[in-house]
């Protein structure tokens, strides 16, 4: 049988940040938004080339962004304990149009779905908002919240991960399940795939599939060869990791198995995102923002994948 996957090759490379992009979002196929420990977030735009412009510039470093679809707001946080909202096309000289304060440590992720905003941090808790107001405060951890994903908001189910190397599920803001055991370290990222699984990962190295009605690992990913920053979910279903192994992957979602290894020239990749259209957004410690896709008419010239992979694969 011949595969009929096609590799991911590199699409476009974006630069601006002066430090580490910590994380990125995809705001629809055309537009990517990213934050940087150089206290700006950047909004990147692609007309016949991808372009970038800075729509805030605060104190300190940030860790996370997420895209309010709804109210089309980016929503970042970082080392000031606040959550703030930009418009799209704001200015970086504008003040935010709202702030979320409640946290007491370094917000880690943000994650908007239904309608609701979700928040990590340092301070061992995890935050849900809605309409700008705090709706729970979900505290039962005993180290970092490093991430945190609404499970359904209809229900007010809640998944958290932490540093104190469980997994929680939560409903409204009480825990219902503790997740133990999955990883022997850190698990610093969650991506949820419907109600019933989630996939976690850890600074063991390992990626695992998890019912979460009954707690078993239905499946391990194994090849990452360091900690596993961030995992998303590609809309075929197969599953993107990037990690301190300078590695982005990409996991088959039927048998598990790694399609493929795309190395980069850089110690730490922190975050990954996909669009729509099933091209891969990167974050990474050499201050860039990396575009890849499978499709062969966004690639990259053949020099300019050269030049910019040549210490990688």
């Amino acid at each position: 049988g011949i595969d009929p996957f096609t590799g991911y090759q590199l699409s476009a490379t974006l630069k601006g940040h002066d430090q580490d992009v910590r994380d990125v979002v995809a705001v629809d196929d055309s537009k990517v938004a990213s934050v940087s420990r150089d206290g700006t977030v950047r909004l990147w735009s692609k007309d016949d080339q991808w372009l970038g412009t800075v729509v805030y510039t605060g104190q300190g470093f940030l860790n996370s962004v997420c895209y309010d679809s709804e109210k089309e707001l980016l929503l970042f946080g970082g080392k000031d304990t606040m959550i703030n909202g930009v418009p799209l096309f704001a200015t970086s000289g504008e003040d935010p149009l709202y702030t979320l304060i409640g946290h007491q440590g370094n917000v880690c992720s943000l994650s908007f779905q239904d309608g609701v905003v979700i928040s990590g941090s340092w301070d061992k808790t995890a935050k849900v908002w809605k309409e700008g107001s705090l709706v729970y405060n979900l505290q039962a951890h005993n180290a970092s919240v490093w991430d945190a994903k609404v499970v359904s908001f209809s229900e007010n189910k809640f998944l958290t991960a932490s540093a104190d190397k469980t997994i929680k599920l939560w409903q409204n803001d009480k825990v219902i399940k503790t997740f133990s055991g999955i990883h022997n370290d850190v698990v610093r990222h969650l991506a949820v795939v419907d109600d019933g699984h989630f996939i976690s990962c850890s600074n063991d190295g390992l990626i695992k599939l998890v019912d979460m009605h009954t707690g078993d690992v239905l499946r391990t990913y194994e090849g990452h060869e360091s900690f596993v920053y961030c995992i998303k979910l590609l809309p075929n279903g197969d599953i993107v990791s990037c990690g301190e192994d300078r590695t982005v992957r990409i996991w088959s979602k039927e048998n598990g198995s790694l399609k493929q290894v795309i190395t980069l020239p850089a110690i730490s990749i922190w975050s990954v995102d996909c669009m729509s259209n099933g091209d891969i957004i990167v974050g990474s410690s050499d201050n860039l923002v990396r575009i890849f896709s499978q499709e062969k008419s966004r690639w990259a010239s053949e020099d300019e994948i050269k030049g910019e992979l040549r210490s990688g694969c």
